[in-house]
């Protein structure tokens, strides 16, 4: 079961529907860099970037987010209650499951999803 982590960074703050907003109105010349981004409440660097690469690739989609962090999710949303059951069981057991034995049975169970 996830838990939940209060946000520390302020980064990516920015909502992606007011970003898509933002870069059309720049594109489209009715408003500045500096008034889109008090407008819509979005980062000017991110704008301008976004932009850029708008200008480059038209097909890019400007509400995107990157993940910010090398890690990503390693159990998916259908993953994690399987893995959680088991534990349940393993402890309704009795079984003593350390924190490294719940890594290894994590690892088994993505190891099983991917083949």
């Amino acid at each position: 079961m996830s838990r939940s982590r209060v946000r520390v960074s302020k980064r990516q703050n920015w909502d992606s529907e007011n970003m898509r907003k933002a870069v059309k109105e720049v594109i489209e010349k009715r408003m500045t860099f500096r008034n889109a981004c008090i407008e819509f409440n979005v980062p000017k660097s991110t704008l301008e970037r976004k932009i850029k690469q708008k200008n480059i690739d038209p097909s890019y989609d400007t509400g995107n987010k990157v993940a910010l962090g090398p890690i990503s999710k390693v159990l998916s949303t259908a993953e994690e209650p399987e893995l959680l059951f088991y534990l349940q069981l393993m402890e309704g057991r009795l079984f003593g499951l350390t924190s490294k034995d719940l890594r290894k049975i994590a690892y088994q169970l993505y190891m099983f999803w991917i083949i």
